[in-house]
């Protein structure tokens, strides 16, 4: 089913409409004279997004020299439910206190599957 909007401003943006139509319901009455009367409703939903670009940056400068970390001092870890804080941090090489401290951790064991912040020793 063909589907037009109107966007009541002038703008540069580009307008995207995605729309899913269905049928609610049908009926039909046949009268005395053996015309038929049918209805169908329908019903239209429909998402419609703007999008716009701008540009925010427009130049970026370094004041100073780079340094060279080696290693990120913190990594990411995505842990199972039952994991060990103690086989993650032996893994890793990294403190155990810590990552208990970092990640509010009150045992050795992980209760749910969540991501954990490991300190790194450099």
């Amino acid at each position: 089913i063909p589907f037009e909007f109107s966007f009541p401003y002038n703008c540069d943006f580009q307008l995207r409409c995605e729309t899913r139509v269905s049928v609610a319901s049908v009926s039909y009455n046949i009268s005395a004279d053996n015309t038929v009367d049918i209805r169908c409703d329908t019903a239209i939903k429909a998402s419609v997004c703007a999008e716009h670009k701008l540009r925010a940056v427009s130049e970026i400068s370094s004041a100073g020299e780079k340094e060279s970390c080696g290693r990120y001092p913190i990594m990411l870890y995505f842990a199972e439910s039952g994991e060990s804080a103690w086989e993650i941090a032996k893994r890793y090489g990294a403190s155990f206190s810590e990552i208990l401290l970092q990640n509010d951790l009150d045992s050795d064991t992980v209760d749910t599957a969540k991501m954990l912040v490991i300190p790194l020793k450099r």
